[in-house]
C-alpha cells in the first residue's frame, strides 16, 4: 500500500469515527434534555395534583353522575410516561453507539507521521498526518470511554494532534510507541470482551443478591471501603468482603471490581459496563434515577 493510499484509508477511518462521536455526544444530550424534562413535570405534576383532586372532590358533590373530564393530572402523567419510553430508547441507541465506538477505537489507526518526528528535550513527539487531527472533542469522548483522565499507556500520551513520548531516543519513541499503543488495544479489547460477555456477566451476577447491590452501589458511589458498603447496604462486613473478593477472582473476567491504592473498592470499566446493564434490567426508578445524575 503506497503512503498516499495508506493516508486515505486513515482519513476516511478518523472522518466515520468523527461522525460517530458527534452521533453519541447528541444521543447523550438528548437523554440529558428528556431526563431535565420528566424532573420538570414531575415537579409540576406534584403541585397541581392536589389542587386538582380537591376540585374533583366538589365536583363529585356538586354534578353527581356527570362523566368527568380528562384531568391535567391523568394527561401529565401520559407525557411522563412517553418521555421515560423515549429515554429507554435512547439509552439503548446510546449503548449501542458506546460499543460500536469501542469497537471502533480499537481498530482506529493511530495517525502518527514516523518521518516527521522530533525531540523535544526528554520527550519525542510524533506529529499526526496533514487533516488527520482528531479534536478535542473526539479525545474527551476517548478518554470518557475508558474512564481514564488522559489517554497515556507506558509513557505514551494520545493527544488531539500529535503523540508524545517519555523518550529523548527517536528510536527507543518509535519503540515506545508501538508498546504504548499495543497496551492501549488491550484495553479497548478488554472492554469489547465485557461487551460480548454482558448477558452471561448480567446471568452470574444475579445469582447472588449481594453481588449485583454491590456493583450497582459502587456505580452511584464510584468508590468505597468495605464497612462503608456494609453499611449502605445493611449487610455483615464478612459477607461484603468475600462477595467483592469473589468479583476479582478468575471466573470473572474481565473483573467488574478492583481494590483501589487507598484500599477502597470501585468499579473496573468492564464492572461498570455491567452495573448500568443490571439497572437498566432490575432496577428500581430510584436507582436509575440517581445513576443518571451522579
Amino acid at each position: 500500500m503506497s503512503i498516499e493510499d495508506r493516508k486515505t484509508r486513515i482519513l476516511n477511518a478518523i472522518e466515520k469515527f468523527k461522525k460517530d462521536v458527534e452521533e453519541y455526544i447528541s444521543t447523550e444530550s438528548q437523554i440529558e434534555q428528556k431526563t431535565g424534562d420528566v424532573k420538570s413535570k414531575k415537579e409540576e405534576l406534584s403541585k397541581i395534583a392536589y389542587k386538582e383532586r380537591i376540585k374533583e372532590i366538589a365536583e363529585e358533590v356538586l354534578f353527581p353522575g356527570e362523566q368527568k373530564d380528562s384531568s391535567q393530572t391523568r394527561k401529565m402523567e401520559e407525557e411522563i410516561k412517553t418521555l421515560e419510553a423515549e429515554i429507554v430508547s435512547l439509552q439503548d441507541k446510546l449503548n449501542n453507539l458506546r460499543t460500536l465506538l469501542t469497537h471502533t477505537m480499537y481498530t482506529l489507526p493511530i495517525p502518527a507521521d514516523l518521518n516527521k518526528c522530533k525531540l523535544e528535550g526528554d520527550k519525542t513527539i510524533f506529529p499526526f498526518f496533514e487533516d488527520a487531527k482528531l479534536g478535542e472533542t473526539v479525545i474527551d469522548i476517548m478518554r470518557k470511554l475508558l474512564k481514564m483522565k488522559e489517554l497515556e499507556f507506558q509513557g505514551v500520551k494520545i493527544l488531539s494532534d500529535k503523540v508524545i513520548i517519555d523518550s529523548s531516543s527517536i528510536d527507543e519513541g518509535i519503540t515506545k510507541l508501538a508498546s504504548g499503543i499495543k497496551t492501549y488495544r488491550l484495553k479497548l479489547g478488554e472492554i469489547l470482551k465485557a461487551y460480548e460477555q454482558i448477558d452471561a456477566m448480567v446471568e452470574r451476577a444475579m445469582k447472588s443478591d449481594l453481588y449485583s447491590r454491590i456493583l450497582r452501589t459502587l456505580l452511584i458511589e464510584k468508590k468505597m471501603s468495605i464497612s462503608d458498603i456494609a453499611k449502605k447496604l445493611d449487610e455483615n462486613e464478612r459477607r461484603v468482603y468475600d462477595a467483592c473478593y469473589n468479583l476479582t477472582r478468575d471466573q470473572w473476567t474481565p473483573n467488574p471490581i478492583e481494590r483501589t491504592n487507598s484500599g477502597e473498592w470501585s468499579l473496573t470499566i468492564s464492572g461498570e459496563i455491567l452495573a448500568n446493564r443490571l439497572l437498566e434490567k432490575y432496577h428500581t426508578k430510584t436507582e436509575l434515577e440517581t445513576a443518571r445524575t451522579a
